[in-house]
């Protein structure tokens, strides 16, 4: 493969490096609406972000990948499996496309290839993710790629003064690879 880990049309996955840390802290922690869609409830400095790089690089159970724009390299995003769970094989999944890249078919080809990433090469039996139903674009995308909701906490997340529901959806390994 040439490119990163996990290549596919649109982008590619490689590890997150220190010289992504402006993109992440301009990308992500400045982008507000990626804050409230994702129950960030912090604003991050550029120092905080570092710091929290760094721990994270050092956690074995977690994997942590750019989503690269395949024709120019450009950082659009990022995409993890957190809480990875080598005894059960499983993993939380989390992902953010920075601003001014959504709704471009980025998303949905990085979810398809970390969850390609984890059950190939990590070996995962299930992934799993919460959504809030303040965010349908993203419940789409995964039902999409295979994800399946399986149950939900009624009115369980408050947001600008109005309480949604937090959607617990997963995926396992055999119905990623039928599909």
């Amino acid at each position: 493969m040439s490119k990163g880990v996990a290549a596919g049309e649109l982008v590619y996955l490689r590890p997150i490096d220190e010289g992504d840390l402006e993109t992440i802290f301009l990308g992500a922690s400045q982008d507000e609406e990626a804050r409230r869609l994702t129950g960030t409830r912090q604003i991050f400095t550029r120092e905080s972000v570092e710091a929290a790089y760094q721990r994270l690089w050092q956690d074995p159970d977690r994997v942590d990948m750019a989503v690269c724009r395949m024709d120019d390299d450009l950082v659009v995003g990022e995409v993890v499996l957190n809480a990875v769970d080598a005894h059960n094989h499983s993993a939380n999944f989390r992902i953010a496309i920075y601003d001014g890249f959504r709704g471009r078919g980025y998303g949905t080809e990085a979810t398809r290839l970390m969850l390609d990433y984890g059950f190939r090469v990590r070996s995962l039996h299930r992934i799993e993710l919460e959504v809030w139903s303040q965010n349908p674009r993203a419940a789409h995308v995964y039902e999409k790629v295979g994800f399946r909701r399986e149950g939900s906490r009624r009115q369980s997340w408050l947001d600008e003064g109005r309480y949604y529901d937090t959607w617990i959806m997963g995926i396992l390994a055999h119905e990623f690879f039928r599909d």
